[in-house]
């Protein structure tokens, strides 16, 4: 170690800070969002028959190191959460080493630690969901950037880039914004060699992307239009839309950025980088850093109102790293040194406990209802052939009907859950695969509302379903019941 820089051994007491948090939080954490559960059960789908995916919604990349993690670690819940995690730690290097070419090396470790304990970013670190590893490959796009303005290497670090954000744009959509701006930032420093390796190499994903949509499915946006198809129709956020919705919707990621890095660090970077301007004190090639941050947030803006980008605070990690470095504007001069280092320590220390304000952004992710646990922990004990039982799950909420999914000892390709969104439908035929290829299993229905399930179960009596257009009948022994759910064992009998 004390043959180390300075710079490497406060990288690794950082990468070292944010592996030790996580793996101390890792225990306690439930996954409990709903696209995290879907990403994980279309990795292990995948791992199945494993094939090049060419056209889908969701873009292909994080699909494969989900797979990748749950082959090498044989686990559906710790693989990929233990991906995240590395990913989390590995924006450690990029993020500094950029925050230190643009602004300064004090800055450059604050912005990193800050970074490291911002609570969404715990959070989504420990729900196998793709903003984690998105974040490392635009962090490190932008530290190439910087790297070939500072060393006159622009051809290489172009190179570089391009590919760095070529691969975030295989994981999440909003890197094919931000290679767009990207460009522009390289054109108004005029960095033209620099600008046409990166515009060259950052497309090829998304090329990629477009022309297997086009040809698969006859269009070349079929991926990102599907945000309208389940947002819009299928969820219906548009539906008895009125001006207060349409308010919320205009300030919530402006709110959010305020509240996921807390006043403090938000009014913090708003004053000094007005307080820079006026002084004139950083280049302009590094002010243009702020058009990522402009563009981003009026589009989030844009998106909101028309329904196509829901309003979750996870979204809001693009806007903190386009934004998050402009903090080190604070360090740029060396007066209250001291003072600024207790303040930026002092919001370090307190953002885990600041998290617990609101559930959605808690840096340990867990169910609301914990009850859940224990029904999970129910349906496992009287669970015998996990291979050939079957699971039926009704919407009971998001993170509870995907949360028990994920536990459940069945296997995924024998459970069955109801679709929650508004306009979404139950479809016959792979309610009736379940029932087809495991004759005992599990139900789940819930109580004193009305349930998707009753359009093709019908009861006969307190322990028959009638399995509607099939031959099949369910004989059921309730397990467990209360206000909100019961469940049965089932047993599938032909009609007579």
């Amino acid at each position: 170690m004390k043959n180390l820089s300075s710079e490497t051994r406060q990288i690794l007491l950082l990468m070292a800070i944010g592996l030790l948090v996580r793996l101390i939080i890792l225990p306690f954490s439930q996954t409990i969002d709903a696209d995290a559960v879907t990403r994980i059960f279309m990795a292990y789908n995948w791992l199945r028959d494993p094939e090049l995916i060419t056209s889908a919604v969701w873009l292909p990349l994080h699909l494969y190191f989900n797979a990748a993690a749950i082959w090498l670690s044989g686990d559906l819940v710790f693989g990929p959460k233990i991906m995240n995690i590395l990913f989390a730690v590995a924006t450690v290097p990029p993020l500094y080493k950029f925050v230190k070419n643009e602004f300064n090396s004090e800055g450059a470790f604050w912005v990193t630690l800050t970074y490291l304990f911002v609570p969404i970013i715990i959070r989504n670190s420990l729900q196998a969901l793709s903003g984690i590893p998105y974040a490392f490959f635009i962090v490190s796009a932008m530290y190439f950037l910087s790297q070939g303005r500072k060393t006159q290497q622009q051809i290489k670090y172009g190179i570089f880039a391009g590919l760095a954000i070529t691969l975030a744009g295989g994981f999440r959509y909003e890197a094919w914004l931000l290679i767009a701006v990207f460009t522009a930032v390289l054109f108004f420093q005029k960095q033209w060699r620099m600008m046409i390796a990166f515009m060259l190499f950052s497309m090829i994903v998304p090329t990629f992307w477009m022309v297997g949509c086009y040809i698969d499915e006859g269009d070349i946006f079929y991926g990102p239009n599907g945000a309208y198809r389940w947002n819009v129709i299928i969820s219906g956020v548009n539906d008895n839309l009125n001006l207060e919705k349409y308010i919320r919707r205009t300030f919530f990621f402006f709110v959010s950025w305020i509240f996921l890095l807390t006043p403090v660090v938000s009014f913090l970077i708003v004053f000094y980088t007005i307080k820079s301007r006026k002084l004139k004190s950083i280049s302009r090639e590094t002010w243009l850093w702020l058009i990522p941050f402009v563009v981003l947030f009026f589009m989030f803006i844009y998106k909101a109102l028309n329904g196509t980008l829901l309003l979750q605070h996870r979204f809001t990690l693009s806007l903190i790293l386009m934004s998050l470095p402009f903090y080190a504007l604070m360090f740029q001069e060396g007066k209250n040194l001291k003072v600024k280092r207790i303040i930026a320590l002092a919001v370090v220390i307190l953002f885990i406990p600041y998290s617990f304000l609101n559930r959605d952004i808690n840096s340990i992710p867990r169910l609301k209802d914990q009850g859940m646990v224990e029904l999970v922990d129910l349906i496992n004990s009287q669970t015998i052939d996990p291979q050939n039982e079957g699971l039926v799950l009704d919407f009971v909420g998001w993170q509870n009907t995907y949360y028990l999914s994920l536990k459940s000892d069945i296997i995924p390709e024998n459970i069955f859950r109801v679709n929650g969104a508004v306009n979404g439908k139950v479809y016959l035929k792979p309610l009736k695969r379940v029932f087809v290829n495991n004759n005992d299993g599990f139900l789940l229905k819930r109580q004193n509302k009305k349930s998707k399930l009753d359009e093709f179960l019908v009861p006969l009596n307190d322990s028959v379903i009638d399995i509607k257009q099939t031959k099949m009948q369910l004989h059921l022994k309730e397990i467990y019941s209360s206000d909100k759910v019961k469940i049965f064992r089932y047993k599938v009998e032909t009609k007579d």
